[in-house]
């Protein structure tokens, strides 16, 4: 389970995230401007009090894992590396 505070000024990307953990179930997302210390140490003792929300949380956050996806996203830029060469290296010899 997390708690997530998406930094607004980071674009969007960090508070669709929290977003979807949230909807998925596990997770609870706190906008920056409404986070205070008393919201969020409510939000930490309210998971630390129930060990079955936390491990439901847990097995919500798991369903996102994918586990090879670091090698997944190295082979699509290799591949994209490698496209971009051939089509610098082909347009040098074709004008």
């Amino acid at each position: 389970p997390a708690i997530l505070i998406p930094y607004p000024f980071a674009g969007h990307h960090q508070r669709a995230t929290a977003q979807l953990v949230e909807e998925i179930g596990g997770g609870v997302r706190l906008e920056e401007q409404t986070a205070s210390p008393e919201r969020l140490l409510a939000a930490i003792r309210h998971l630390l009090a129930d060990q079955r929300l936390r491990v439901a949380m847990g097995a919500q956050m798991r369903t996102l894992d994918i586990p090879d996806a670091a090698t997944r996203l190295s082979d699509v830029i290799v591949a994209l590396v490698q496209d971009r060469a051939t089509e610098s290296n082909g347009s040098a010899h074709h004008p």
